[in-house]
């Protein structure tokens, strides 16, 4: 918020071309420090832990195409043997 004040504040005073170069500096800088800092591939994982692992296993593969990787887990406050 602080940097847009900033170019705001610029474009008044100075003029509205220098506060869009001002603009496109900072979006150039932004995106360079999250490929800096995230890399160029994104991914999401998600553990979903059920009873019925079986459904949601054809669910996740057939119907939204996705990959997916099932592991054993031990419930820490039952103790029961589940699959992830």
């Amino acid at each position: 918020m602080l940097d847009g004040l900033v170019i705001t504040t610029a474009g008044f005073t100075l003029s509205p071309e220098k506060a869009l170069y001002a603009l496109i500096g900072l979006f150039v800088t932004s995106r360079t420090i999250n490929v800096v800092q995230l890399g160029f591939s994104y991914s999401k994982v998600a553990f979903i832990i059920s009873e019925r692992a079986d459904v949601l296993q054809g669910a996740i593969l057939y119907e939204l195409d996705r990959g997916l990787t099932s592991l054993q887990a031990k419930g820490g406050f039952t103790g029961k043997s589940v699959r992830c």
